[in-house]
């Protein structure tokens, strides 16, 4: 079994709007739902969690049902950090999950999700235990410490952007939780901290350049115009689709 915990409950405070991004409706749906229907036809993914605010649970419940999402199962409430949030999925996870199981952590405000790297992860999960999507940086690296002046350039060999979906086994991933000390939680930075924090390897695969994280308005801005240039492409093979019936 694989499970996917869905992260809807930061404020998403940067993107400038007065809702927390991922209840941005963009084109007609909110941002966490595209990440959602990618899912929902990914075979591997049997049940997804969604952690959320308080404030908006009855929100997200309704777009699940207005969508005819089956595999949304259960709205769970957020904690005070990423890594909380994510400790409140696995606990509810617990109650149906084996440890050998797959767990995935997904960040709602990336909705470019590519099902073959959801694919390729899961499998490296359950070959080496836990797998993260990456891709390689390939552009220069500088350092500032005034924010306003380049102090040096930094190598970027060895250097990789992390994404999601992360995927660990269900049981490992369950029981760095539940030993950790609440500072450990609130302090986490990302979906593998606990795992590095106690020497488990993490295995990469081949993530999407598609799949970033919205934090800006200037990636709202180029989400909707991603979606605009597929409607396009859409809109064009249609139209060559009739003319060769004609």
């Amino acid at each position: 079994m694989t499970t996917c915990i869905l992260l809807a409950g930061g404020n998403g405070t940067r993107t400038g709007i007065d809702c927390p991004k991922q209840f941005l409706e963009i084109q007609g749906k909110p941002i966490f739902s595209y990440g959602l229907e990618t899912l929902e036809h990914v075979d591997e993914v049997d049940v997804i969690i969604i952690v959320v605010l308080e404030t908006w649970e009855v929100y997200v419940r309704d777009w699940v049902e207005k969508l005819g999402l089956k595999k949304p199962r259960y709205i769970v409430r957020g904690g005070k950090s990423r890594q909380h949030s994510i400790y409140n999925g696995l606990i509810k996870a617990r109650e149906f999950m084996a440890d050998e199981d797959i767990v995935m952590v997904h960040d709602a405000a990336r909705p470019l999700l590519n099902p073959d790297v959801v694919r390729r992860t899961i499998a490296m999960a359950h070959k080496k235990g836990s797998a993260i999507p990456v891709i390689k940086e390939n552009d220069a690296l500088y350092m500032s410490t005034d924010d306003h002046y380049v102090e040096k350039t930094l190598s970027k060999t060895g250097l990789y952007r992390g994404q999601t979906p992360v995927c660990i086994r269900f049981g490992v991933y369950y029981g760095l939780h539940v030993s950790a000390q609440d500072e450990d939680l609130t302090k986490a930075t990302g979906s593998c901290t606990l795992l590095f924090q106690n020497n488990i390897k993490v295995a990469m695969v081949e993530g999407d350049v598609k799949t970033y994280k919205i934090t800006t308005k200037k990636d709202v801005d180029m989400f909707n115009g991603y979606l605009n240039l597929i409607h396009e492409n859409l809109h064009v093979y249609e139209n060559h689709r009739v003319k060769e019936r004609e």
